[in-house]
């Protein structure tokens, strides 16, 4: 598990633009792009932070894992990113891919370079986690929760699944635990209607029950912090 990618990568504050932050991508290329028309982003200073799962139920996921060789995009390491990987040894990783809106990936079955070639970006550009610098405050990014404390991040197993898996403050939102150590954090994961804040950390995956993306920038990020 701990080969297929890196635990963290800090990220520099933004002195030119805007940092915004968005859920689940999910293989929608074209509603994305056109979503961050919407807000004005521009492409030359502006960057967008996603948090995993880039690829699979959309009409684009090559295109979405392609965005990470732009300068202006970042994203963390998904679940489903970890289904992919997997599945290049493991069968029951490649049935629960195809299963879960992965069957782009039988369009590449005799393209192995292809394969090969996203799988590397993938371990190279996808940590488990992000740490973003502002004026507002160190913004964490990982993909379902994260462990109790942000300086804690590494490759152990009880580690990746808080990041990869958990819904543990999702389910228990009264003992609901504040993450030492971190301005605030942002999710994806669990499919809300409208971002869900538990103490500092906020989930922002909107896509999957409303049909549109949650982007928001870090100063609005900030606001919903009580």
């Amino acid at each position: 598990m701990s080969t297929l990618y890196k635990a963290h990568r800090a990220v520099a504050s933004n002195a030119k633009g805007i940092d915004y932050f968005v859920g689940d991508i999910h293989g929608n290329l074209s509603g994305l792009l056109v979503h961050l028309h919407s807000l004005g982003f521009n492409f030359s200073t502006d960057r967008l932070f996603a948090c995993g799962d880039l690829i699979n139920r959309g009409e684009n996921s090559i295109g979405c894992l392609e965005l990470l060789m732009q300068p202006w995009f970042f994203s963390v390491f998904g679940n489903h990113e970890e289904m992919f990987l997997r599945s290049f040894d493991e069968p029951a990783f490649y049935q629960a891919l195809v299963k879960n809106g992965g069957e782009w990936i039988k369009a590449l079955a005799h393209q192995p370079g292809k394969l090969m070639a996203l799988a590397q970006l993938i371990r190279i550009k996808m940590p488990l986690t992000l740490s973003v610098s502002s004026k507002h405050g160190k913004v964490g990014v990982a993909h379902a929760d994260s462990p109790q404390n942000w300086q804690a991040i590494s490759l152990d197993n009880t580690c990746i699944h808080h990041c990869l898996w958990s819904r543990r403050n999702m389910n228990e939102k009264n003992k609901g635990i504040k993450i030492a150590e971190i301005s605030f954090t942002v999710h994806g994961h669990n499919s809300v209607h409208s971002p869900v804040i538990i103490n500092n950390q906020i989930w922002i995956d909107t896509l999957q029950f409303s049909g549109n993306f949650t982007i928001l920038s870090t100063a609005q990020l900030a606001q919903l912090i009580v």
